[in-house]
């Protein structure tokens, strides 16, 4: 996948080989496989320890914020990943700009709803990554077929997806609270590591890979 650190982009070499590569200028990368096939979620590189589960397309832009799986999950706002949703999932990567909140001042959740309006309106221009001047792949476009499927995606991003350690202390700029219940967060904590062990296989199931990649410090940390 991409990564973005103080404004370096990396490609890694092996998804080079069997996707499209290209940074938006806005502050977003994309991976967008050029034939999309379902594999099988029971085999060992794909299995499914935790269920996915997505955002519909009018709650991302409805939302004012990041907010964590719990939260998003009790009010029933997100939906359990079905085999007829593929082809339309779109794999939403950020970073951690919080110790306690990925996105404290919001500003890659601003990013994500201003990319998908840009993909709707038809601005699908993509800049090449510096390493696709040494390949023969086509300068990368997410193209018209996107603009009419974006409405219809469902959304997986890490911090709406896995389950969050005290999920409703963690919303931006809240102080961090003390467990009520020790089993509860050891529940918590089990369904957070078989999310993350599940990672690789709702990247497989997902259609395009979207990388929030804005100008922006860490709330935190200085520097």
């Amino acid at each position: 996948c991409f990564e973005s650190r103080c404004g370096m982009q990396i490609a890694c070499p092996r998804m080079a080989s069997r996707c499209l590569m290209g940074a938006w200028p806005t502050g977003m990368l994309f991976r967008h496989d050029a034939a999309k096939s379902k594999v099988p979620m029971d085999t060992d590189e794909v299995r499914m320890f935790f269920p996915m589960y997505l955002m519909a397309f009018d709650i991302v832009m409805s939302s004012a914020q990041m907010e964590p799986h719990q939260d998003l999950r009790d009010r029933g706002l997100l939906e359990e990943f079905a085999p007829w949703m593929v082809g339309r999932i779109i794999f939403v990567s950020h970073e951690w700009l919080g110790l306690r909140h990925p996105d404290p001042d919001g500003v890659q959740w601003l990013t994500l709803k201003r990319i998908l309006a840009r993909i709707m309106r038809g601005d699908d221009a993509v800049d090449l990554h510096w390493l696709d001047g040494f390949s023969k792949l086509p300068k990368p476009s997410i193209g018209a077929p996107w603009r009419t499927l974006i409405p219809h995606c469902y959304y997986w991003l890490d911090y709406t997806g896995v389950p969050q350690l005290d999920s409703r202390a963690r919303v931006a700029q809240a102080p961090v609270a003390t467990p009520t219940s020790s089993d509860h967060r050891h529940c918590e904590l089990d369904d957070l590591a078989l999310a993350v062990r599940s990672i690789p296989a709702y990247i497989d199931m997902s259609s395009l890979l979207l990388v929030l990649v804005p100008s922006a410090q860490h709330h935190d940390v200085a520097g």
